[in-house]
């Protein structure tokens, strides 16, 4: 399932609010309605007025469960766009801590919406529209959202990555920046192409939705937002590199052979892309009252 040429070497389009629509009115609005006011809803939002009404609508349809601070502590509670997209509200308790360099604000708008017009529509399909209790790291959509939580996260003295505190201490650069955005939306056309194959084998799908998530979450933590690199030349060269139009497939596919390899021989990583649990007909993410890994 890896990406074709023509699909790599096109240039990435602006994504936009026409993907497929799959909300549907919530007979509990007026408790929905309630319930955002008084929690976290009253923050003032880092994407555009038109993204986060997006996003509001989009949220209108979750089970009133997700939102509802009474179930803090279950697993269903605060889903991970949830959790993820309280950060973006400046004023709000779930913020603290976080602190986004405007710059990224198109790259994390796209990758909402991609969330909302995509990745969200095909779960929806095999019946896993929300998180998966019990199995967190092994669902795609972890890994998804901790990228934008790595962009904005410095509550942790001790990790590796230094990008919010970078732009707070003004030193991030432009080309640090740009790799960022590459992967992210290296990312969203990986996904797209995954998502749009046609087969019967969906464990398959979500083994590859899962493998492209957490490489490109492994570098960004381990690599370009890494606190151990500070080298403005490296930074340079691998954005001439990515600006270059020509691209040895033949190196691309040998180096994905050899990455597969590795992550194949890693426990941790068979672990992580262990997805029988979305076809096991005992689990499903309705159980509430199942413990998070």
């Amino acid at each position: 399932m890896a990406p074709t040429p023509s699909d790599c070497n096109s240039a990435p389009s602006p994504l936009n609010d026409s993907g497929p629509t799959t909300s549907h009115a919530n007979p509990f609005w007026h408790d929905f309605d309630e319930i955002v006011r008084a929690t976290w809803y009253n923050g003032i939002p880092f994407v555009s007025e038109s993204v986060h009404e997006r996003v509001i609508a989009h949220f209108s349809s979750y089970p009133l469960e997700l939102i509802d601070p009474k179930r803090a502590g279950t697993a269903l509670y605060r889903d991970w766009f949830i959790a993820t997209y309280e950060t973006l509200l400046e004023s709000s308790y779930h913020a603290t801590g976080y602190s986004y360099a405007p710059v990224f604000r198109p790259v994390i708008e796209e990758h909402i919406l991609f969330y909302i017009n995509h990745l969200f529509p095909y779960f929806l399909t095999i019946d896993w529209p929300y998180k998966s209790p019990g199995r967190t790291t092994r669902d795609p959509r972890y890994a998804y959202w901790l990228l934008i939580d790595n962009l904005g996260n410095h509550n942790d003295d001790g990790a590796e990555i230094a990008v919010p505190q970078r732009y707070k201490a003004r030193l991030m650069r432009n080309e640090q920046v740009k790799l960022l955005e590459a992967v992210m939306r290296s990312l969203h056309k990986q996904l797209r192409f995954i998502l749009e194959v046609k087969t019967d084998n969906e464990e398959l799908r979500i083994t590859e939705l899962g493998r492209a998530c957490l490489r490109a979450d492994n570098s960004v933590e381990k690599f370009l937002g890494s606190a151990n690199l500070r080298s403005e030349r490296l930074e340079v060269l691998l954005v001439r590199y990515l600006e270059q139009e020509d691209v040895n497939w033949e190196v691309v596919r040998r180096l994905d052979q050899a990455q597969r390899k590795k992550e194949e021989e890693n426990e941790e990583w068979r672990e992580r892309l262990d997805c029988s649990h979305f076809f096991d007909p005992n689990h499903h993410w309705s159980d509430y009252d199942s413990e998070d890994d």
